[in-house]
Order: structure tokens, then C-alpha cells, then sequence
């Protein structure tokens, strides 16, 4: 591994006598290698954390050996090597070493999916100095569509390697001033994308359109609408091919978060289409929870307390396995009927014509500002208020509907960030986040034991394994125990007074009029 890589855009390929006549004043010798023809591929995850880090990961494929090369956009950056005889679907997969730890880091669960390729063709030098030991790699890169095009792109790289970073800066500065573009960014990950009209970083789920105050309700919430029902439809695909767990999250993340705002806030004319839409996301919820729920289980097993012998554990994950395709399997049906196709379909014809301003009625021609201040300050006074009533000891239920009304909460104030001071808006998620996660891990444990309790009821478990079930179930019970006892202080410090005060000031209307029956919080 070269820990540092210094990267520079060169208008085109020097050949080895420019190389030399370049670094004439170093003391030692350039001496070139056999060329070497590769075909790259890049890879990032569907929402492009890698790109989001300033990242690349590159894979040069010859004669059925590969490398990975993980590194940064910048001219001088650390990079890290692997060799591969596969390219993996996870990071997890990888061999033990710093860039699998790196990959994992920044991608998580997601999957590796091929970005865009292009043929790579690489001449190596080596800088040898007066005792005829190389301390610096000299590569020139040529890139083309095709193995045989013409040259789209040229870049010198100089790679001092470990423990020769000194002589690595000497090359450069000797290079430097020969290089005409040398201040330039010089990444061809960048070039290709721009040639084949791919916008890294163009998939990003989170709901931060700006809006305007004084904006018609329906145009806003059309526009809003619309957005989260293209995160829906660009991650049914990934749904459907089962490609890693994240597709079927952010489906749901934008599922809760339109059925919130069509619950609280969309000014819908049309009652009948109200009830229908209103029965389309209650369904959604249920036919993508039950199989968002053993994802979480599944990737949470190998860190499930206590032991278990190794055919247990391989029992009681197979068993999940099977629960969980079972889950997928009716959540594919509903996704390919033709009633979802069509409800989708007139879901969002309704919204492009929100988005126009096209409804009637008062509640759709009213300021967005004001429907946003309606709606958050009833959301928020209604969770102050069964919060501080709330016994969760006896109560579950209870506990599991203020769950739900503090994530609806979220998704208004996160939907309507845009028309309030920033700084107010974080400090108000920030705290609500802290007792969601309480929250949280209450029903996470909770979830948790009535799925094991299904493994135990449905199946025909062997002694070790149904031992180990009832273990689990002992151990979920323990935790859930101990977590309700966290909720009050969790609730306290969410509403305490100057808290309170603050979003009084930051949403209470000047006058609370009777909302109509169309914008009513369900």
C-alpha cells in the first residue's frame, strides 16, 4: 500500500523521454515497466455514501485478477489497496484489512453497485534512486470508452511508497512546475461520470425541499407529495432484486412521511379519494413492516446476547430466513398487483394537480406557513399532553401510540424545516430524537420477543434451539424492564418548560382556528 498518492491532469500522455527530461535534476534513474491494459469500474452504494465522504472505489480488472483501490478525491490523498479475485456484493465480504474497516464504516449495510466503466491503460515507472532501489511508483494513465478508442483522459500519479515519503515530495516538487494543470482536481471518477452524463450524488431521500411562505398549501404539499413518491418508486427496483435492506427502509421512511401529510395536512377536495389513499399507505405500512421487521432481526443476529452452539444458531437463522422470504413474498404480491399499480398511479395525479394549486377550498389556498404552524403545534401540545398523563408500565399500547405520534411529529417538522430559523428546528430534532430513541428501544425489544415468540409457536424447534428461543425471549423481557424505567426522565427533559416555551413561540398560531374536517390530525 502507498500511503499517499499524488494525482495530477495532464492534457496528454508524456513519453518516457519527457519523464526524464522532467527529472533531470534527481539524483537517480526512470525506469519504465511492461504496460498494462485494465478494465475499471467504480462502485458506490445507491444513496452514494462513498461519494458523500469524498470517496472512490475503483476496481482494475486483467487477466482474472483484480484490485481494489479505495481513495479521495483530492490531489494528495491516503489510499488503500486490496487484492480481489471477485468483486463482493458487501463490504463484510472483503478479506480482514484497512479497507474493508473503511468500507464498512462508511457504507454499513449497503450494497456495492457498479457506478459506470471505462478501459484503463498504465504505464508504470519506476524512480530509482542512485543505489538502484525504487522509492517511487511514476504511473501514467490513459482512460478510453472502449479498449481501442481514442484518449479521453490523461493522468500522472506519483505513488512514493512506504518510507520514502520524502523523495515521493522531492519527485513532486521537481514535477510540479512542469505540469500544466497541476492545481487542477484529478480524479477520472469525476471525468467519467461527466461523459456519461451521470450526477453523482443525484439519489438523496431526505425531504429538504425549500418552500415558500406565503405559498398556495396544495402547490406545497403537491410538490412535497411528489417528491417522496419518486424516493417510493426508485427504490421498488432494489425491492424487488433484493439488493440490501436499505431499499425497502427509505420505501418506508417516505411511505410514513407521506401518509402523515396526507393525514394531517393535505387539503384533498375528494373525501372518497381521502378514504382510498388514506387505506393505500395503512396497507403499505403493514405488507412492508412484517418483512422490515426480520431485516432488522436478521441483521442483529450475530449480536444477539448469550451463546449458542454453532448448529443452533444456524437452525434459528435459517428459520428466520424462511419467516423473513415469507414476508417478502407477500410484500412482492402486493407491490405487483394491479390494484397497487393503479392507486399509485392516481396518487400521483392527484398530486400534480396539488403541485398546480389546482384544488379548491380554503384549507388549499391558505399559506403554507400557517397550515405548517396548525399542524405541528396540535402535533406537538398532543404529545406534551399524553406524555405527561402516560404510565408505560401498564400501559404498552399507550406507549406505542405516542411512538407513532412523535415520528409523525419528526416527518412534519422535518417537512416544513425549510419555513423556520434553522437553528430552532435542530434543537427541537435533536431533543425529540433523544426520546424517539428511548422510545425506541422499548418497542425495538419488545418487537424483538414477539418475533422470537413466533419462531417458538410456529415451528418445530429442536430441545437446544427452543431452549435458546426462551432464553432470548427471557432476555428481551429484561430489557424491555429496564428500558420503560428510562422513559419518564426521556419525556421530562423533552418537555420541560423553557423547551416548551420556545416552541410555543416558534409555532403557536395567534389564533387557533377550527381546522376543516380535510386537514383534521387522524
Amino acid at each position: 500500500m502507498q500511503d499517499t498518492v499524488y494525482r495530477y491532469i495532464l492534457p496528454e500522455a508524456p513519453t518516457v523521454e519527457c519523464l526524464r527530461r522532467w527529472l533531470a535534476p534527481q539524483a537517480g534513474s526512470l525506469v519504465p515497466q511492461a504496460g498494462r491494459v485494465y478494465r475499471r469500474s467504480y462502485f458506490d452504494t445507491f444513496d452514494w455514501r462513498l461519494y458523500r465522504k469524498h470517496r472512490v472505489l475503483e476496481l482494475d480488472w486483467a487477466a482474472g485478477r483484480g484490485q481494489l483501490r479505495l481513495h479521495g478525491f483530492e490531489r494528495e490523498q491516503a489510499q488503500h489497496l486490496l487484492p480481489v479475485e471477485r468483486m463482493p456484493a458487501f463490504p463484510a465480504e472483503l478479506t480482514a484489512s484497512r479497507l474493508r474497516r473503511q468500507l464498512e464504516k462508511i457504507c454499513d449495510v449497503r450494497a456495492l453497485l457498479p457506478v459506470a466503466n471505462w478501459f484503463h491503460r498504465l504505464q508504470r515507472h519506476d524512480f530509482r534512486d542512485v543505489n538502484g532501489k525504487t522509492v517511487a511508483y511514476i504511473d501514467v494513465s490513459t482512460f478510453h470508452d472502449r479498449r481501442d478508442a481514442e484518449v479521453l483522459y490523461v493522468q500522472l500519479s506519483i505513488a512514493p511508497l512506504r518510507g520514502y515519503v520524502d523523495q515521493g515530495d522531492a519527485l513532486r516538487r521537481q514535477l510540479e512546475p512542469q505540469l500544466t494543470l497541476a492545481a487542477q482536481q484529478a480524479d477520472p471518477f469525476e471525468q467519467l461520470c461527466r461523459e456519461r452524463d451521470i450526477v453523482p450524488g443525484g439519489y438523496d431521500a431526505r425531504l429538504i425541499l425549500a418552500l415558500e411562505p406565503d405559498e398556495r398549501t396544495d402547490a406545497s404539499l403537491g410538490r412535497l407529495q411528489l417528491f417522496l413518491l419518486g424516493v417510493m418508486e426508485l427504490n421498488e427496483a432494489g425491492i424487488r432484486d433484493d439488493i440490501d435492506t436499505e431499499f425497502l427502509h427509505d420505501y418506508r421512511v417516505a411511505c410514513r412521511r407521506s401518509r402523515t401529510l396526507l393525514q394531517q395536512a393535505m387539503p384533498l377536495p375528494d373525501e372518497e379519494a381521502r378514504a382510498r389513499f388514506k387505506t393505500l399507505f395503512a396497507e403499505l405500512s403493514r405488507v412492508t413492516g412484517d418483512c422490515r421487521d426480520w431485516d432488522v432481526f436478521l441483521l442483529e443476529f450475530d449480536h444477539l446476547p448469550g451463546d449458542a452452539p454453532a448448529g443452533v444458531h444456524d437452525e434459528l437463522r435459517a428459520i428466520c430466513r424462511d419467516e423473513r422470504e415469507r414476508a417478502r413474498a407477500r410484500l412482492l404480491r402486493y407491490l405487483d398487483s394491479a390494484r397497487y399499480a393503479r392507486d399509485m398511479r392516481d396518487w400521483r395525479s392527484w398530486l400534480e394537480r396539488a403541485a398546480a394549486g389546482g384544488y379548491a377550498g380554503e384549507a388549499a389556498a391558505m399559506p403554507i406557513k400557517a397550515t405548517a404552524d396548525r399542524v405541528i403545534w396540535r402535533s406537538y401540545r398532543g404529545i406534551r399532553k399524553r406524555g405527561r398523563k402516560l404510565k408505560p408500565e401498564t400501559d404498552i399500547e399507550g406507549l406505542h401510540e405516542l411512538r407513532k405520534r412523535c415520528k409523525k411529529l419528526r416527518y412534519g417538522i422535518e417537512a416544513f424545516r425549510s419555513l423556520y430559523p434553522a437553528a430552532a428546528i435542530d434543537h427541537l430534532i435533536k431533543r425529540l430524537k433523544k426520546l424517539q430513541n428511548t422510545m425506541g428501544a422499548i418497542v425495538d425489544a419488545s418487537t424483538q420477543g414477539d418475533l422470537l415468540l413466533q419462531l417458538h409457536e410456529r415451528h418445530s424447534l429442536s430441545a437446544a434451539a427452543a431452549g435458546r428461543v426462551q432464553q432470548l425471549i427471557a432476555d428481551c423481557d429484561a430489557r424491555h424492564a429496564r428500558c420503560l424505567q428510562d422513559f419518564r426522565a426521556a419525556f421530562d427533559r423533552f418537555s420541560r418548560k423553557q423547551d416548551h416555551a420556545a416552541v410555543k413561540r416558534l409555532f403557536k398560531p395567534n389564533r387557533i382556528e377550527h381546522a376543516d374536517e380535510n386537514t383534521r390530525h387522524v
